[in-house]
């Protein structure tokens, strides 16, 4: 067995090699050649050919953010006639984590969504010792299955050393830190009482985060004003034009770029967006305002919208020490799903964050053979979400 960083020259067999093992239900594409071949000389992302006689056996990918930290592990594929595939990738994903260790020490965390790879192969990250930090409901993954989820690793010691020593959250998503806590044995949190995070009226100073009940005033916005602009080209120039000018716009949201845009005539308010049509998929990357909103109708809005383009899972990310923020995300209907200690890398420290989902459609049935900790996750969410089908909801 030898492993060897992929060339450009090798896009066309690892597109067979993406066909053989299913990942691509349609022929072979020029226009997905060439994109492939980009993404290989990227220095951001890094393909390693596992290669048994000579031949082309099996695949790892991964994507980088160096400025974040982070490593999300995009593929692990065997050659479907390979008898040992689960033992190839396993000594691939050993090879993996001994090289970024000596050749990437930027990267604190590699991390797995089964919405580029199979629950089978995500096994395989965890016989190598990565952790279970959340699930995904009703989001369509690698095998069709409507219960996805994320593994992580991390590299070195930011798990345990970068983490603030003490944090306090809201007390809804304290059950999904437990499950994460016990996986970690990382330090006991505080939940934060509801003094903490009563919604207050929006301010110019603070024109989303907070609920307001009173009239609005003359420089406010109506949400009915809000329209989608798809338009990735424009909506990734502009979300860029926004971080480079320092400007006020609350994002962050992993190996994501925007490319839709939810915003009034004037662009007072702009909420960027990955849609990702054929999973019927949505993420809020950033959030731009210049006038006072109310965050929870301006939420509910945003829904209503992407539910009309065909959406039926919504997502969104929001720091676990921002209490009041989580408060609107609930009141809006979200769930949350997913708790990822360390995430964000924030100056020397790295900060913990919470996934929520919002769906549409009824809640799946699990597959009750799937790991533990997913169907730990999968509780807490269907009791949270029992109650926005029935507020009474034990």
């Amino acid at each position: 067995m030898r492993f060897r960083a992929a060339t450009e020259s090798d896009a066309f067999a690892i597109m067979e090699l993406f066909h053989r093992t299913q990942r691509v239900k349609k022929e072979v594409e020029l226009s997905g050649l060439s994109d492939l071949e980009r993404a290989i000389s990227s220095k951001d992302s890094w393909f390693l050919i596992i290669e048994i006689g000579g031949a082309m056996r099996g695949l790892v990918s991964m994507i980088f953010d160096a400025n974040q930290g982070l490593c999300k592990l995009n593929r692990l594929l065997a050659c479907p006639s390979l008898k040992d595939g689960r033992t190839v990738l396993s000594h691939a994903l050993e090879h993996v984590l001994h090289s970024l260790r000596t050749e990437r020490p930027e990267i604190d965390m590699v991390y797995t969504t089964t919405t580029s790879i199979s629950l089978d192969e995500q096994s395989v990250t965890l016989d190598a010792g990565f952790k279970i930090f959340g699930v995904f409901p009703n989001l369509l993954g690698m095998d069709s299955s409507q219960l996805n989820g994320l593994s992580a690793y991390f590299l070195g010691e930011s798990l345990h050393t970068q983490r603030p020593k003490e944090l306090t959250i809201h007390p809804v998503i304290k059950p999904f830190f437990d499950i994460v806590q016990r996986q970690c044995q990382l330090p006991d949190v505080t939940c934060a009482k509801p003094e903490a995070y009563k919604l207050k009226p929006a301010t110019s100073e603070s024109p989303i985060g907070h609920h307001s009940d009173t009239e609005s005033d003359d420089e406010s916005l109506a949400e009915d004003d809000l329209e989608v602009i798809d338009a990735a080209g424009f909506v990734g120039q502009r979300f860029r034009n926004h971080i480079e000018r320092h400007s006020q716009l609350i994002n962050f949201y992993p190996f994501y770029s925007p490319n839709a845009l939810i915003t009034d005539p004037h662009q007072r308010c702009e909420i960027f967006v990955k849609i990702v049509p054929h999973a019927r998929f949505a993420a809020i990357i950033g959030e731009h305002l210049t006038v006072p909103m109310d965050p929870v109708r301006l939420y509910l809005k945003v829904q209503a919208l992407l539910k009309e383009r065909g959406v039926s899972y919504i997502e969104i990310i929001n720091d676990a020490a921002d209490v009041v923020g989580t408060e609107c995300i609930l009141s809006a209907g979200f769930t949350p799903c997913a708790y990822v200690p360390a995430f964000k890398r924030q100056g020397r420290a790295r900060r913990d964050f919470v996934v929520f989902g919002k769906s549409f459609e009824y809640l799946c049935r699990p597959d009750f053979k799937a790991h533990q900790a997913y169907l730990e996750f999968y509780r807490e969410y269907f009791h949270i979400e029992g109650k926005n089908y029935f507020p009474d909801f034990f």
